[in-house]
């Protein structure tokens, strides 16, 4: 997952495997699944799916594919800290505490 790039991938040799992996984080991101019951579901669709058997989940996406803007750049905060930091450090090796009023 690339929160920042808005994407979310899955790499597998099977395609089936990507697909499937995709649709259960697609439902453990909406709430309908948890992660454990997730885990059941990529077992029993893989085993099915390798013997042949309807594995739906496996087969194709089971959600739309969002066109828009997925990105979420959020915002730079180690900016701030840093320079706070910076003074807490300076102030330490000067050993002038109360001289720095920033």
């Amino acid at each position: 997952m690339e929160r920042t790039k808005g994407e979310v991938s899955a790499r597998c040799d099977m395609e089936a495997a990507n697909i499937l992996a995709l649709n259960l984080m697609h439902g453990i991101v909406y709430g309908r699944l948890t992660a454990e019951q997730a885990r059941e579901k990529y077992s029993e669709q893989t085993a099915a799916f390798v013997m042949n058997r309807p594995a739906p989940l496996a087969e194709k996406l089971q959600f739309e594919v969002p066109t828009g803007i997925t990105r979420d750049t959020d915002h730079v905060t180690i900016i701030d800290n840093m320079a706070n930091q910076a003074k807490e450090k300076l102030k330490d090796i000067t050993g002038l505490n109360s001289m720095f009023k920033f």
